[in-house]
């Protein structure tokens, strides 16, 4: 009875579908991938902190994803250069 439940199942219409995006990708700095979802964050955390209204406009989405290159590139910066870091009382 089990195996007859998981053959129907496994052919059941609808049961086999094709591939579904999860997220894509934006841009690619170095060896990282900045994901559209991480844009659309950006662009939230964004609105929420200046208390503006979303906009989503492509000019926006643009300026969101130069910052988070910035970020990255300076994150990058940071980890590969002779920088010291701060200690706990600093």
């Amino acid at each position: 009875m089990r195996s007859l439940i998981l053959i129907a199942f496994l052919f059941a219409p609808g049961s086999i579908s094709a591939a579904v995006v999860l997220d894509r990708t934006a841009v690619v700095v170095g060896n990282r991938a900045i994901k559209l979802s991480d844009v659309d964050r950006d662009i939230r955390v964004t609105s929420f902190l200046n208390r503006t209204a979303i906009d989503t406009s492509p000019a926006a989405r643009r300026k969101a994803a130069e910052r988070l290159v910035d970020q990255s590139v300076i994150r990058d910066e940071i980890s590969t250069g002779d920088y010291q870091r701060a200690t706990d009382a600093e």
